[in-house]
């Protein structure tokens, strides 16, 4: 079965990365919920994607510039900014936890011990940061996050032993990958900007790549050959999860969960189909006549 990542949550009315957007994910049916720690002036761990609190809360901060009392009043509220400690006592499945700042690894480190939620949270970045975190958690579950246009070297995955591989979805389309790493080994080369701008990031090459391009089926076979599996990120248009699935990849992280989990077969009308053998247009009755409702 393919896993249904909720990409910082879900719900198109809701704050992503919040107590409510997860919970929301989890009333729908997805597998597990991804969200992004970073960590406060006075080292909190807590759930934000951004560097600052502009985008979600329009206050012009940068969140490792304010303790964790001011960053509580600032975002006070329904959906307010919470901590990782709160997502992890609260939120019933499996969570993916991403972080960029090295501050964050032993914070996380020590609240899944603290809450022995070790089991069900798999904590992801890129090669550097998980190798760092692999020195404070042995046998922590992790996922290397990718975005080369060639696959990782053997010696990495063996140094990580991740349980997910997790590329951006695209890299596993040959001709995006190519012209990826193209972009990121040619300064001057005419899609650069243009990608850096679209993307967030200047396209890059890893020290820790192999020669092996990335190639859809074949490097999703040579990952589960090593016995990881491939998560892909972040897969939002109904064309772009079929391609994936075509690929064999085992999880999607997506902003649109419903979409995703209807894709899969396991929308609401999937569901009320296998529980009644009825779609939901089906027990509504029919329209018009005597079928009134």
């Amino acid at each position: 079965m393919t896993l249904c990542i909720a990409h910082r949550g879900y719900g198109p009315e809701l704050r992503e990365n919040t107590i409510s957007a997860f919970l929301s994910a989890v009333s729908i049916g997805a597998d597990m919920v991804e969200c992004d720690v970073r960590v406060t002036k006075d080292g909190r761990a807590v759930i934000l994607h951004d560097r600052t609190l502009e985008r979600l809360w329009n206050v012009p901060f940068a969140l490792a510039d304010l303790t964790w009392e001011q960053v509580r009043q600032l975002t006070a509220g329904a959906e307010s900014l919470p901590t990782l400690d709160e997502v992890l006592s609260k939120v019933p499945i499996p969570i993916m936890l991403d972080f960029a700042d090295p501050k964050a690894a032993p914070l996380i480190a020590d609240a899944l011990a603290e809450q022995k939620a070790w089991s069900r949270a798999v904590v992801v970045s890129g090669a550097e940061n998980i190798l760092a975190f692999r020195d404070l958690a042995e046998d922590a579950r992790v996922g290397l996050t990718w975005d080369d246009g060639c696959e990782p070297s053997v010696a990495l995955l063996e140094r990580l032993r991740p349980e997910f591989f997790n590329p951006m979805w695209s890299l596993l389309l040959p001709e995006f990958s190519d012209t990826w790493r193209a972009a990121a080994m040619q300064e001057d080369h005419p899609l650069r900007a243009v990608m850096a701008e679209y993307y967030g990031e200047v396209p890059k090459t890893s020290p820790y790549a192999s020669p092996t391009p990335m190639r859809g089926k074949e490097t999703v076979a040579d990952i589960h050959a090593r016995g990881i599996r491939v998560s892909v990120w972040t897969v939002d248009e109904e064309p772009a999860v079929n391609a994936m699935l075509a690929a064999g990849v085992d999880a999607i992280i997506s902003n649109d969960s419903a979409m995703l989990l209807r894709v899969l077969g396991r929308g609401r009308d999937a569901k009320m189909k296998m529980a009644t053998g009825l779609t939901v247009a089906d027990s509504n009755g029919p329209r018009g006549g005597d079928g009134k409702r």
